[in-house]
């Protein structure tokens, strides 16, 4: 019956899939509407209003014409400061950025000689009572410097890298997780939110339990691999029209991560992640993911085998890519 329904009312199916499509966005917008920026105050959130104020201060001191700014910015920083200290938050990295640059903001008036004015007064006093080891502000750089430490051969290194299925036996160690994640961690976000997490998975046992959860794994010797997954934390959304932001920011942020893998001998390979609501909800609560994270982005890695082949994954024409307008 349900074959001759569907070949009688072929439309139907399409009925269905746009129904379950419009169920997803529903349950996702009210997801990041329950978490982003804007609808709580805990410290998670404190600590990204401070990230993104410090950052805008820290714009407005590269300008090549010095002026008054950022009166409101400094003014929340230190509202937002004072918030950590009477909730006895921990004086984590925003709330040490943000002192940091208010510090910052205070030598940027006195070199300008404006220190008669009502805000660099009020931050001064207010900065005196607190210190940090942060860095924040802004410095001058050379062309010759950043010219001669680019200086690779980048499109070698790039046409090195291959998606791999194939690893090594032995595991990836934390040390050179943790040094591939630092490099990584210099990739470019909005307004230097810094709101991707990784999850490094390196137990046999919990790799195979996150196997149900993963596609696109044929082909690959699930004994040897390792799996990586990087979220991105709802929290640092501002409004409804960023929710494609933090899929934008975890895959910049991934696209780094496996060139720093390659560049240490370690292979790897992007899993499809279009997981239901549900999958990802009870994928989180086995690697014990905050709420207010989502999962963007799922690797398989390996340290490289001494030989293994790979598809030649033949890339299209450059007139074909390429447009000038």
């Amino acid at each position: 019956m349900k074959e001759l329904l569907k070949k009688m009312f072929p439309f139907l199916k399409n009925i269905k899939k746009n129904y379950y499509i419009r169920k997803k966005l529903k349950e996702i917008y009210k997801e990041y509407k329950s978490n982003w920026i804007e609808s709580s105050t805990t410290q998670n959130t404190i600590g990204y209003k401070i990230i993104l104020d410090e950052h805008a201060l820290e714009k407005g001191m590269t300008s090549k014409n010095p002026r008054f700014f950022g009166i409101q910015k400094v003014n929340n920083i230190m509202k937002y400061i004072m918030l950590y200290e009477n909730e006895n938050y921990e004086k984590d990295f925003a709330y040490n950025l943000g002192i940091s640059i208010l510090k910052e903001y205070c030598k940027y008036y006195e070199d300008h000689n404006w220190i008669n004015r009502d805000e660099y007064l009020k931050v001064k006093e207010f900065i005196n009572k607190r210190s940090t080891n942060i860095v924040a502000g802004s410095y001058l750089i050379n062309k010759e410097t950043f010219i001669n430490d680019s200086k690779i051969d980048y499109d070698k290194f790039l046409s090195s890298r291959h998606s791999f299925r194939e690893f090594d036996k032995k595991r990836i160690s934390s040390e050179d997780m943790k040094k591939a994640v630092s490099m990584a961690m210099k990739t470019p976000t909005a307004c230097n939110r810094q709101m991707c997490k990784i999850y490094f998975i390196n137990s046999k046992d919990k790799c195979a339990e996150l196997f149900k959860y993963s596609h696109g794994l044929t082909g690959f010797n699930n004994d040897t691999v390792n799996m990586i997954i990087v979220t991105y934390d709802i929290s640092s959304l501002c409004f409804a029209e960023e929710i494609q932001q933090g899929m934008f920011n975890a895959g910049l942020f991934s696209m780094n991560l496996v060139n720093a893998l390659h560049s240490l001998g370690i292979g790897s390979c992007f899993l499809e992640y279009s997981n239901s609501i549900k999958e990802e909800a009870e994928e989180k609560e086995l690697l014990n993911i905050p709420i207010n994270e989502k999962i963007a982005v799922v690797l398989a890695a390996g340290y490289y085998p001494e030989v293994s082949r790979i598809p030649y994954s033949t890339r299209k024409p450059i007139d074909e890519i390429y447009r000038e307008r």
